[in-house]
Formats: C-alpha cells, structure tokens, sequence
C-alpha cells in the first residue's frame, strides 16, 4: 500500500485531521496531505447520496434501425471512476454485433441514480434503447436526466 493509500485509509477510519497534523503523522509533506484530504472526501461522498453518470456515445450513424455504436464513456460521479466501452473489445461475431457493447452501458448507466450528457434525451437513450430492443434486451431503466443541450 503507498503512502498516500495508508493516509487515505487513516482519514476514513478516524474522520477530518487537520493536514499538518497528517503530515506529522506520516512524516511527509503538508502538499501530499492535503491531496489525501481531497481523496479521502471524494471516497466518503461517493458512500452515500445520488450518483451521477455523465456519458457520450458514439455511433457509426445517426439511424440506430442500420448503424451501430462504437464505443461510449461514462464519467461517475462523486467518485471519479470513468470507463470506456468499446466495440473491438466486447465478444461480438463481427463490427455489426454491438449487443454486448449495448448491454454494457446500459447497466453502466444503471447504476446510477442521475445520467446526464449532450443530446443524451434526444440521440444517446434512444439509440441505446433502439440498439438494445434490437438484440431482444432490456431498454434502460427511466431516472432523472439532465440534457445539457
């Protein structure tokens, strides 16, 4: 375990030390205690309240009935993971077959309780959701959406 795990850990199990107190402690930096503060928040918060996706799609077209995605990210927060799907790597007969792809970021996004992207009412959801009825899967799920558009 690195230094700034173990400081981490340490913020989780014993709550908020003030960062000269930390730097003392592990005797390093004030800097480096004060970026384990920063994690160790981000690591509680994600514990508890809404998760929020912010996602992007891409496509080979804009007709989900004839063209296929490529690949889609999704940004989570609070806890700052993000993941990357894409076509070449998912089990798939050829290019044409994205159904793994689909259900991939179908249950990413499920996982949270906000999605929120560009255009994600009007193009992303429904082309997911054309894709996935395609294949005879399960469309997402409705939650809250925001729209930046």
């Amino acid at each position: 375990m690195t230094l700034r795990e173990t400081m981490i850990e340490y913020l989780l199990k014993n709550g908020d030390t003030p960062k000269r107190e930390l730097a003392e402690i592990f005797e390093t930096t004030t800097h480096q205690a004060l970026e384990a503060k920063k994690e160790a928040k981000v690591k509680s918060a994600s514990s508890f309240g809404p998760r929020i996706a912010y996602f992007d799609m891409e496509t080979t077209g804009l007709r989900p009935e004839f063209d296929r995605i490529i690949c889609a990210s999704i940004y989570s927060y609070p806890s700052g993971d993000m993941v990357t799907y894409r076509i070449d790597e998912t089990n798939h007969e050829d290019f044409a077959d994205d159904r793994e792809l689909a259900i991939l970021v179908r249950d990413e996004l499920e996982r949270h309780h906000i999605i929120s992207g560009w255009n994600s009412k009007g193009f992303d959801i429904p082309f997911l959701n054309t894709r996935l009825n395609a294949q005879g899967e399960k469309r997402v799920s409705s939650k809250l959406h925001i729209d930046a558009m």
